[in-house]
């Protein structure tokens, strides 16, 4: 259906954005500047970060490598101005009366005719002579005017007519809730997407939390993070459904998004409905999307807090680069904004409190100072997010923007938001290693300025928001301050293994919350699984197509560690969580991380070739699958310096398998330091002879931060996360990167030595074999592998999952020990000979003397076994594994 719009699929479409993005590339200085900052803000730093590779902006626009630096931020320009110009011709051939003829007519103009046409379009002029003010200046294109000739203007003629296609009386476009989001998704590049967190919603989920929430047509309904405006589009056909007019339900639904754009595609989705629900007159009706930055207000009032190094005495709020000093608790300046915002076609006065004067203020004399209507129209739309009423309904699914994607501006520009809601507490090393997301700053914002007391919400959510250790942690605490603003979860909804937004493979769950009441768990889940393997829903079918392919289950969730809710959530059968408390305790283990070789792999990664004698071999880097290339070469290097690896992809249950070897320039004895030069050039010169060969590599690696680039700085060879552990003889292992919780112990190699596990690799070391293998089998068991299996998500099984569980320590005089340690040796080594029934029955064996030890009846442990197959689909592990064991 979109196939004639995709640049990625259409060459015409392909061609217009490569002349868009040329034409960008010229801008000014002074333009490129702007738009930097501005594409720096919504996608994060393009320049810095995986979000949009060379190789995305090469294939679009044939440019070489070396120009691809500067070209990324006129790419996305061309993008964004490709997408704005779409949603414009949409509405404006909507507004017409009779879309397709309007733009086959528009595209067989004169090149004169159509450019001054064209330009009055994707101006807003055309919609604002039609009555409709919405479309003026929402969307800066005055710089495409200016270069509508040659190859710009036959790519917008031809854009015409692939659009009139969309209204062929066979397409499905016009019957969808939300097209524009169809339109985005095939023209922006999905990693592009990815990283930036637009994950925009599919109208089956917001028809669903629609009906969880079911509101009345006269409440107030806000999505302060928009996008295109599904939710508040999909609120509009729920209350039509209901016999409600347009015009008396449009005024109560409003949609807030930083992104233009996005902002633009809501606008144009609404005027979609209206013209569905009948409506002629598009002037006669509001269009409640405000362009602004919702979490402005909560920066605003960190910059006051005086415990803050950023204290202000007034509230300032950013556009264009230009600080405006506001009182947005002002009579007058809420007056104002009123009338301004009035004047563009949203109801203001439905949404603003209302004002008892009008005189002259700060912000009418910003804004004649200024003397742009667009000027005029940011300040107007940014001040008014200060200033609304808190809704009766909070419905959003918030950007998912990783802290490390964002660009530092605008991380900066927010660091006192975060303190307003006390939600980024963790320092030094810890922090280090927090992947916090912007969604859990958007949640709090949300709750605290756009909903009122006893409203209802509900929240698309990253799974990971109730199952990490400690990203979101504020959020779990279920109020909206440290200490007050309490937030009742009512009901989680989890959707297991659906792709929720279509392609894009990140997980979702909801939240449904009511504010200033307290959560009492275990709160309720419904789980939806999937009837037919593989199958998946698709953003253009409806609720009912998508739960006649599905199953419900009612689980509950409840925090691991019952006195702290900001503990990661365990979600599990409501028996199941009662049974689990005789397992909640302390333990005094200490996981650590495979050693890091800082983005050099192809220079530490060895497989061998031939021995010379017993301290020499020839060695060959590896370098497949090396993310930075390194030449492939033949090396004579010391044998002792060489160990055997474990990686995450070589652990299966309770066996392993070691296919690589790694340089390794530390000891025991030196531990996260390497050996010093010197050393190595007396006793090892081989080894550093390779080195020294690699060194602009290895000087040049990005891996290190903070504290880590000292030392690097000092040892150009170093790997990272190196100590005296890093050598134990024996390890318990689970993979870092699985949806399971696989364990396997892994002993010293066929000489003795000990085998390292690499960065994907979670491991316990041990120096003695029977302490190794009954951790190994207590984290086996049953019980404790389902609280970890329930509790984890992104696939991500880090150091921490097992800190809130009783492990002992293994006692040579307990006889229950002994037989739990002997029953897990005795499953390795079944599986080493790849004798999986026999291993199956060592489990059982595990299991039962576990329960012995945790006091669990058959009942329970049958309910455990149940709900690990309910997660997994199979029990106790996959039949299909290595027969290569390195299980002393």
């Amino acid at each position: 259906m979109l196939d004639s719009i995709n640049p990625q699929k259409s060459s015409k479409a392909r061609a217009f954005v490569t002349h868009l993005t040329k034409a960008a590339e010229a801008l000014p200085l002074a333009e490129r500047s702007a738009l930097v900052t501005r594409y720096d803000y919504i996608y994060g730093d393009l320049s810095g970060q995986r979000a949009l590779t060379d190789s995305d902006v090469s294939s679009f626009t044939n440019f070489p490598i070396t120009e691809i630096i500067t070209s990324r931020y006129s790419f996305v320009l061309a993008l964004e101005t490709y997408f704005a110009t779409i949603c414009n011709l949409i509405s404006a051939s909507v507004i017409s009366g009779n879309p397709a003829n309007f733009l086959i007519r528009l595209s067989a103009q004169k090149p004169k005719e159509f450019r001054d046409e064209f330009q009055l379009i994707i101006s807003g002029s055309y919609h604002v002579q039609k009555g409709v003010n919405h479309y003026n200046s929402a969307f800066e294109l005055d710089w495409f005017e200016n270069i509508l000739t040659g190859g710009v203007l036959d790519g917008a003629k031809d854009l015409c007519k692939d659009l009139a296609l969309l209204w062929d009386s066979e397409s499905p476009f016009v019957h969808l809730v939300d097209p524009m989001q169809l339109i985005h998704e095939a023209i922006f590049p999905k990693n592009l997407v990815h990283i930036t967190g637009q994950f925009y919603t599919p109208p089956w989920l917001c028809e669903l939390l629609l009906e969880d929430l079911n509101p009345s047509a006269n409440e107030l309904i806000i999505d302060p993070f928009c996008g295109s405006g599904a939710f508040l589009v999909t609120a509009l056909e729920f209350f039509k459904k209901q016999g409600k007019k347009a015009g008396d339900i449009l005024p109560n639904v409003l949609g807030i998004d930083l992104s233009p754009s996005a902002c633009l595609a809501a606008r144009t989705n609404i005027i979609l409905f209206a013209a569905r629900a009948g409506i002629k007159d598009f002037s006669s009706f509001p269009i409640n999307i405000i362009c602004a930055d919702s979490l402005a207000p909560a920066v605003a009032e960190g910059l006051k807090q005086p415990s803050t190094l950023f204290q202000q005495e007034q509230s300032r709020i950013e556009v264009d680069g230009d600080i405006i000093d506001v009182d947005p608790t002002s009579n007058s300046e809420i007056s104002q904004v009123t009338q301004l915002l009035s004047q563009y076609g949203i109801a203001a006065r439905h949404w603003l409190q209302p004002s008892i004067q009008n005189i002259e203020s700060s912000v009418s004399k910003n804004i004649k100072k200024k003397n742009s209507n667009r000027k005029e129209r940011k300040i107007a739309e940014q001040l008014a997010v200060y200033m609304l009423r808190k809704a009766d309904i909070l419905i959003t699914n918030p950007p998912w923007i990783g802290w490390e994607y964002m660009s530092r501006p605008y991380r900066n520009y927010l660091n006192p938001a975060w303190g307003v809601y006390s939600l980024f507490e963790q320092k030094g090393l810890e922090a280090a290693f927090l992947k916090e997301d912007i969604s859990t700053l958007c949640v709090a914002t949300a709750c605290d300025r756009f909903l009122r007391s006893k409203g209802n919400a509900a929240l698309v959510i990253r799974p990971a928001t109730m199952q990490s250790d400690m990203s979101a942690r504020g959020l779990r605490r279920l109020s909206v301050f440290a200490n007050s603003g309490s937030l009742n979860l009512t009901r989680v909804r989890d959707f297991d293994n659906l792709k929720v937004f279509g392609n894009a493979l990140a997980p979702a769950a909801t939240w449904q919350i009511r504010k200033d009441e307290n959560t009492i768990f275990p709160v309720p889940v419904k789980r939806w699984t999937r009837n037919i393997p593989r199958w998946q829903p698709d953003n253009i079918m409806t609720l009912d197509q998508v739960k006649e392919n599905i199953s419900e289950l009612d689980m509950v969730c409840s925090p691991i560690n019952p006195s702290d809710s900001a503990s990661r959530w365990m979600v599990a059968s409501r028996q199941s969580d009662t049974d689990r408390k005789n397992i909640i305790g302390k333990n005094d283990l200490k996981p650590r991380i495979g050693f890091f070789t800082g983005g050099a792999n192809a220079i530490f990664y060895m497989r061998e070739i031939k021995r010379e004698n017993t301290s020499i071999a020839t060695y060959e880097n590896i370098t497949e699958r090396a993310k930075k290339a390194v030449d492939k070469i033949q090396v004579e290097l010391e044998q002792s310096l060489l160990y055997r690896v474990v990686r995450g992809r070589d652990i299966s249950y309770w066996n392993a398998s070691s296919e690589v070897l790694i340089l390794c320039p530390h000891t025991k004895e030196t531990k996260i330091y390497p050996m010093d030069e010197n050393i190595l050039s007396s006793k090892f010169p081989l080894t550093l002879s390779y080195f020294n060969g690699m060194r602009e590599f290895l000087e040049n690696r990005n891996g290190f931060a903070g504290w880590e680039k000292k030392m690097h700085q000092e040892n150009f060879y170093t790997l990272q996360r190196i100590g005296e552990y890093t050598f134990a003889p024996y390890k318990v292992c689970w993979s870092y990167i699985s949806n399971d919780f696989v364990i396997a112990v892994v002993g010293p190699d066929e000489y003795g030595r000990p085998i390292l596990p690499n960065d994907k690799v979670v491991f316990i070391a041990y120096d003695d074999l029977a302490s190794a293998y009954f951790t190994a089998a207590l984290l086996s068991s049953s019980p404790i592998r389902l609280a970890i299996v329930s509790s984890i998500t992104s696939r991500q099984v880090s150091t921490t999952v097992i800190k809130h569980y009783l492990l002992s320590d293994f006692d040579p005089k307990n006889k229950l020990h002994e037989k739990i340690s002997a029953a897990c040796k005795k499953g390795h080594d079944a599986m080493s000979l790849n004798d999986v029934e026999a291993a199956i029955k060592c489990h059982r064996t595990v299991d039962d003397l576990v329960a012995k030890l945790y006091g669990f009846n058959n009942s329970q442990m049958d309910e455990f076994r149940n709900g690990l197959k309910r997660e997994l689909s199979y029990f106790p592990f996959r039949t299909s594994v290595s027969a290569k064991s390195l299980a002393a």
